[in-house]
């Protein structure tokens, strides 16, 4: 019998996803309202792969803070070494149009933060999508319990209890 296996996944590709779950749990539940058995569910991998990659919980947390302090860092580091460099930082503000230095370091650490704010954005709108879906799921499951309930409650009844509800309920002609 011939097996066709799935061809495995890089170390790097296999942590971003990890960290990518890991994420959207940590937005969803809070860092100690998750467990690495959550993330071995979402993943379907077993937890002893998760521990290959972030030995520790606390090891994964360092990373995903480590996601958001590397561009914090990024900008500014770009921003001091403009601010530093005053060649570089006339060069850039001729070729954008400004004619004060200055207000070109306000308007480069104006793009960062509005690529951090264009980042926070496409996580808001993936989990209000996610919590869409959930709100579908609990409203469907919320009908079938009504339904399974009211068949239940109209077993229970006795004929004669069924009769005189139909009474009272039915308008008199």
């Amino acid at each position: 019998m011939l097996r066709i296996m799935a061809k495995p996944q890089p170390a790097a590709d296999s942590a971003q996803r990890i960290l990518d779950v890991a994420e959207r749990l940590v937005q969803t539940r809070g860092f100690n309202g998750f467990s690495y058995a959550d993330i071995a569910e979402a993943l379907r991998v077993t937890k002893a792969s998760l521990h290959y990659h972030f030995p520790s919980k606390a090891d994964l947390g360092r990373r995903l803070i480590e996601r958001y302090a590397l561009i914090w860092l990024m900008s500014a580091l770009v921003l001091l070494g403009l601010a530093v460099w005053k060649d570089l930082l006339e060069i850039l503000s001729k070729a954008m149009g400004i004619v004060y230095p200055p207000n070109a370091l306000f308007m480069i650490a104006f793009g960062f933060v509005l690529l951090l704010l264009l980042h926070f954005s496409i996580a808001i709108s993936r989990l209000s999508g996610e919590t869409k879906v959930l709100a579908q799921v609990v409203a469907r499951l919320d009908q079938e319990l009504r339904a399974v309930t009211g068949r239940a409650e109209e077993t229970q009844l006795p004929a004669e209890a069924a009769v005189e509800q139909t009474e009272v309920t039915t308008p008199r002609r």
